[in-house]
C-alpha cells in the first residue's frame, strides 16, 4: 500500500511539472504570436509611405492588406511582411528597408529616426527629391546606406562620422555638391564608397586614402580637383578605383603597383600628364583599363601585354 501511495504521488508531481512545462511553451508561443514593433517604428514606416506616395509605388504588398487599423494601414504586428521591410528574428524591431527602384518619390522623412536599430536603407534607382535628412547622420547601425540614382540635393555632412558601422555608402547620381567630409576616412569599415555623378567639388581629403578595407572607390563624374597621391598605394583590397572624369592634375603615381588586387583601373578624362607607371603590369587581375582624354607622355609600357585579362 505504501508502494502504491509513492507512485501515485510521484505521478501527480510529473503531472504538475508537466502542466507547468505546457503553460511555459504556451507563454512563449503567446509572445511569440503577438510580437510587433513599436509604435514609433510603425510612425515611422508610414511616413514614408505617405512621403513617398506610396499609393503609386510598383509594389506595396502588405502595406494596405485588410483588415486595417485606425491609420488606414494592415494591423499592427503585420509589418515584418509589408513589402521591402525586413525585421529582426523576433519581429519586433525593423533591421532593413529594401525599396529600391521601387517608384518613390517625395522626401525621406525625418520620421526614419525612429528606426534605431536600422542596419540597411536602401531607396536607389527612384525619384526622390530635397536633401537626405539630417537625422539620417545619427543612425548608428546603420551599414548599408543605398541611395544613389535619385534627385537628392545637398551635401554631405561632418556629421557622417558618426555613421561609425557603415559598410556600403552609395548616393552616386544624384545632384549633391560641395565637398567631400574628410571625416568619411573615419569610418574604418568602409568597403564601397560610390560618390559618382554628383556636383561635387573640391580636392579627395587625404584621409580616405588609410581606408585600408576600402574594394570599391567611385568619385566619377563630379569636379574634383587636386592630385592622386602616393597614399593610394595603401588601398591594397582595392579592386574597383574610379575617378574619371573630373578635373584631376599631376600623374598617376608608382605607388599605384601596390593595388595587385585591381580589376578595374578609370582615370578617363582628367588632366592627367607625365608617363604610364609601368606598376599598371603588375595586376593579374585587371581587366578595365581606361586611361583616355587625358595629356599623358612617353611610351605605353611593355608590362601591359602582361595583363592576360584586360577586355
Amino acid at each position: 500500500m505504501l508502494g502504491n501511495r509513492k507512485i501515485k504521488m510521484a505521478n501527480k508531481k510529473h503531472i504538475k511539472l508537466f502542466a507547468l512545462l505546457l503553460l511555459i511553451l504556451f507563454a512563449c508561443f503567446a509572445v511569440t504570436a503577438n510580437a510587433s514593433i513599436s509604435s514609433s517604428e510603425r510612425a515611422a514606416l508610414i511616413a514614408i509611405y505617405n512621403n513617398t506616395d506610396g499609393f503609386f509605388w510598383y509594389n506595396d504588398s502588405g502595406w494596405k492588406t485588410p483588415p486595417l487599423a485606425g491609420d488606414g494601414f494592415s494591423e499592427p504586428g503585420t509589418e515584418c511582411d509589408w513589402y521591402g521591410i525586413g525585421c529582426d528574428d523576433l519581429e519586433n524591431t525593423v533591421t532593413y528597408i529594401n525599396l529600391w527602384s521601387n517608384g518613390l518619390s517625395g522626401n525621406i522623412p525625418p520620421e526614419i529616426n525612429n528606426l534605431t536599430n536600422l542596419t540597411t536603407l536602401r531607396m536607389y534607382s527612384n525619384q526622390l527629391t530635397g536633401s537626405i535628412p539630417s537625422v539620417i547622420w545619427n543612425m548608428t547601425s546603420l551599414e548599408f546606406l543605398e541611395i544613389g540614382s535619385n534627385q537628392l540635393t545637398g551635401s554631405i555632412p561632418t556629421e557622417i562620422e558618426n555613421l561609425v558601422n557603415l559598410r556600403n555608402f552609395s548616393i552616386n547620381n544624384n545632384q549633391l555638391t560641395g565637398s567631400i567630409p574628410s571625416e568619411l576616412g573615419d569610418l574604418n569599415n568602409l568597403t564601397n564608397i560610390s560618390l559618382n555623378s554628383n556636383q561635387l567639388t573640391g580636392s579627395i581629403p587625404p584621409e580616405i586614402w588609410s581606408l585600408t578595407n576600402l574594394i570599391n572607390l567611385v568619385f566619377s563624374g563630379n569636379q574634383l580637383t587636386g592630385s592622386i597621391p602616393p597614399a593610394v598605394g595603401n588601398l591594397t583590397n582595392m579592386e574597383l578605383l574610379n575617378l574619371g572624369y573630373n578635373q584631376l592634375t599631376g600623374s598617376i603615381p608608382e605607388e599605384i603597383e601596390n593595388l595587385t588586387n585591381l580589376k578595374r583601373l578609370l582615370l578617363s578624362g582628367n588632366q592627367l600628364t607625365g608617363s604610364i607607371p609601368h606598376g599598371i603590369g603588375n595586376k593579374p587581375e585587371l581587366w578595365d583599363l581606361s586611361l583616355s582624354f587625358n595629356q599623358l607622355t612617353g611610351n605605353i609600357p611593355a608590362e601591359i601585354g602582361s595583363l592576360t585579362k584586360l577586355e
